[in-house]
């Protein structure tokens, strides 16, 4: 009888110890990956304004569409959407964005990113930074959560027969949820 109890006694901590160590163990199926890609885009529309009668102080829309080339050699058509708003004495402005990536089997990912440019006065181009989110995504996306950072360049004006070129390089981490 006393072999028993201790028996069942050992059984049950060993139970009780079991699930405890399974709670501090991630879940295995929802790995964070990484992923790092070049961006290439142009402006399709923009449109500003002055921000009440300020002439130096301008709000805007825009569209920008573009390719993403992968670390592995993938190619996303990149469509964007978004507000600006810009300083033009001080060179500067900050804006808002939602961008979807349409890849060749029919899978989209969708983002929202905050930008900051900063016109360089050396030779009068825009340097980007922006920080955003991986929101949602179709096909082998499906339920994409993560975050994303990068840096780019605008290479040409976006006035007369340029269209405002630029680069971009991103690096981002994020989870797909089991399947």
């Amino acid at each position: 009888m006393k072999k028993s109890i201790i028996a069942g006694l050992i059984l049950a901590s060993l139970f009780i110890l079991t699930t405890f160590i399974l709670t501090l163990v991630p879940n295995a199926d929802a790995q964070s990956l990484t992923v790092k890609w070049k961006h290439f885009n142009y402006v399709n529309k923009s449109e500003a304004n002055p921000y009440g009668g300020d002439k130096t102080h301008v709000v805007g829309i825009f569209t920008r569409r573009g390719l993403n080339v992968y670390e592995n050699g993938e190619v996303a058509l990149a469509s964007s959407w978004g507000t600006f708003d810009y300083q033009i004495t001080k060179g500067e402005g900050i804006g808002e964005a939602y961008s979807l990536y349409a890849f060749e089997d029919g899978s989209t990912v969708m983002t929202k990113y905050n930008m900051k440019a900063i016109l360089s006065p050396k030779d009068s181009k825009h340097k980007f930074e922006l920080r955003g989110e991986f929101t949602d995504g179709t096909g082998r996306f499906k339920g994409i959560k993560g975050n994303f950072s990068g840096s780019g360049k605008q290479y040409t004006p976006t006035a007369g027969d340029t269209k405002g070129e630029s680069y971009f390089e991103y690096t981002g981490t994020y989870t797909l949820p089991p399947k």
